[in-house]
Order: structure tokens, then sequence, then C-alpha cells
């Protein structure tokens, strides 16, 4: 979840938007805003202040390929977009020039218990794989686009803790390719965690573990993301506030 360097200023009057969970920023600078209680996806063009639904129908939410339930993040490369469409238990991948009513594939299905709540969806590129944040599972998953299954590479399933190989309703996932880490919204536990290849037990960077208002601590974190200097920025809900944390 790479930060980009413009700004948009776009008009409030511009779309209603029910319960924005994420805010997704392409490498061409294109805005996408998963609504999950609209059940669509929004795009905002780069440059531009038109604000358009391209993905699901606003407010009619549904399970076929054309809809969505509950969308809450989104990852992208040159020619995909990939949607953690929470409700319908799946990851569905639809063409980047994709228009309202294109029917997307589903390339992870959790509905034979596989997933509970995947709230955050990372596509790695250079390893063809999607990292998936499991909130209700309580895990990381990485699963091959297609595949029938995936595998826990963080988190134990179906069992919340709070030590350093156990999460908490984590909600978002980033994996750094190059330097072949993985970063964690570890949200119920109020931090931010890092996991080196092949190792099920993270390290902290930011918050303590418990939440509080202090400018070490988190209070259930909704997202974050990391600039091309590696600095973190956490959008830190429970104290209404985006923290900053200097490189890591």
């Amino acid at each position: 979840m790479p930060l980009s360097s413009s700004t948009t200023n776009l008009n409030a009057t511009s779309a209603t938007l029910g319960s924005p969970q994420s805010v997704y920023v392409d490498s061409s600078n294109n805005i996408y805003v998963p609504d999950f209680d609209n059940a669509c996806i929004f795009k905002i063009p780069a440059g531009t202040q038109t604000v358009t639904a391209i993905i699901g129908y606003s407010g009619s939410p549904g399970s076929s390929l054309t809809t969505l339930d509950g969308p809450s993040s989104i990852s992208s490369d040159s020619t995909y977009i990939y949607v953690a469409d929470t409700n319908n238990l799946r990851i569905i991948r639809f063409s980047i020039s994709a228009a309202q009513g294109d029917a997307g594939v589903v390339v992870a299905d959790g509905s034979d218990g596989l997933m509970s709540a995947p709230y955050g969806v990372y596509y790695d590129s250079t390893s063809n794989y999607l990292y998936i944040a499991d909130g209700g599972l309580h895990v990381i998953l990485r699963w091959k686009p297609l595949a029938t299954s995936g595998s826990v590479v963080a988190g134990v399933s179906g069992t919340s803790g709070a030590g350093s190989n156990f999460l908490s309703s984590p909600l978002g996932v980033y994996y750094d390719s190059t330097n072949k880490l993985m970063f964690v919204n570890d949200a119920g536990n109020s931090r931010i965690m890092v996991y080196c290849q092949n190792n099920s037990t993270g390290t902290v960077i930011a918050g303590t573990g418990k939440a509080g208002s202090t400018s070490t601590q988190l209070s259930f974190p909704y997202g974050f993301a990391l600039d091309s200097s590696k600095n973190l920025y956490v959008a830190d809900n429970g104290n209404q506030r985006i923290q900053l944390f200097a490189r890591i």
C-alpha cells in the first residue's frame, strides 16, 4: 500500500459514500474507494474530480460476479483490480479497465470455511501471490490466484492472541517483495507488525500492543501505508488521528 505523492481535492457533493473502508492509489495515480455499505468500488481518475462507481451497484449488494457485498480493500497490478469482497468471503478480480456491469473472476473462494472476514488484500506481482488479512480467523493467508485454498503465514487460525505469533482482528497487509517483509495491521492488538520471510513470529514496529493515546500507542488502527522512504503512516481510528512513525 505505497503512498502517492499527488493530491486531489474532491467536492463533497461529487458522490455519496456510505462507509468508505480504505483508499487505494494505483501507479497511474487513479484513486479507488471501496464503499462497504454501498457495495461498490468508486474510482476517481488521475487529475479529475469525477467520482464513478465502476464495480458493483451502489446500494445493491449481491453475490453474483457483477456485484459485491461489503468490499473493504483493493489492490492492483497493471492488468487487474483485486477486491476483498468481505461479506461474500472471497477475493474477486476485475480488469483494470472494468466498467459497471463487467463480470469479475473469483480468485480466492473462502465460502467453505476457508475465510471468515477477509478485510485486507494485497497482490504481489513478483511472486503472483495474494496476501489476505482475515479479521475473523485472526490470520494472514497467502493464496495463489485461482487456487482452491491458501496457507496461513501469520497468526493462528481461529485463535485471537497478543503474543508475537498471534494476531487479533487483522485488517490490512502489505508485502515488500524487495526486502521480503510482510507488514500487518494487527488492529485488535492496536499495533503494526512486521514479519520476515518464512517466519510466523512478528515484531511490533508501531503501537505497544495495548490501546492508548500516547504518541507511541495506537487504538484499533484501521489502515496504514508506507512511503518510498519507508516512513509509516497509520490511521489511528480510536484516537481519531493519523500517526507518523519515522523510517523503521
